[in-house]
């Protein structure tokens, strides 16, 4: 029977130490994928806190940024629209001036081709005040000049050209 127990504890000593191996494996695995799960947990910590703290710091960095520059744009906001303003006017301006010097040349033009053709023939003369008459019969102050070697012929022509420029209504006639 002593062979039995030798045999049955070398059988038990074997197993000891294939469980002791065993654990002892297990125990390294264990470790090794503790030391994984904590690496590949520190690697995903800080790739989240670093995309949530850079998002975070984003967002922070603008809020900062606009409330620190906010009187600052606020003003150059304000500088544009005043020159804006600015630049408007003194478009305005210009157009005005614009159009008065055009109108001051266009009566300098006027002048010089009325004078001209004046001096042509009193028919020019006659029939120049007629159209003028016409565009300004109902105006308060009309002035004409008249180059005084035709004054004559006007004065002759001017009641005939006054009847014909008011119209059939001024000489009491309703049309249609």
């Amino acid at each position: 029977m002593r062979d039995i127990e030798k045999q049955a504890h070398a059988i038990i000593v074997r197993a000891k130490n294939q469980a002791a191996r065993i654990l002892a494996e297990a125990a390294r695995i264990g470790e090794e994928m503790k030391r994984e799960a904590h690496e590949q947990g520190s690697i995903e910590g800080r790739q989240s806190g670093t995309e949530q703290g850079l998002a975070e710091g984003r967002a922070a960095g603008h809020a900062a940024a606009l409330a620190e520059h906010q009187q600052s744009l606020q003003q150059l906001i304000e500088t544009l629209l005043n020159a804006t303003s600015q630049l408007d006017a003194a478009r305005r301006l210009l157009e005005s001036e614009a159009s008065k010097d055009v109108l001051e040349l266009a009566i300098a033009i006027a002048r010089r081709v009325t004078r001209q053709a004046g001096m042509i023939g009193d028919g020019v003369v006659n029939e120049n005040v007629r159209e003028a008459m016409k565009l300004a019969i109902r105006a308060s102050d009309v002035r004409i000049a008249v180059h005084p070697s035709q004054k004559k012929s006007l004065e002759a022509t001017l009641p005939a050209a006054a009847h014909r420029v008011a119209g059939p209504e001024a000489r009491g006639h309703r049309g249609r």
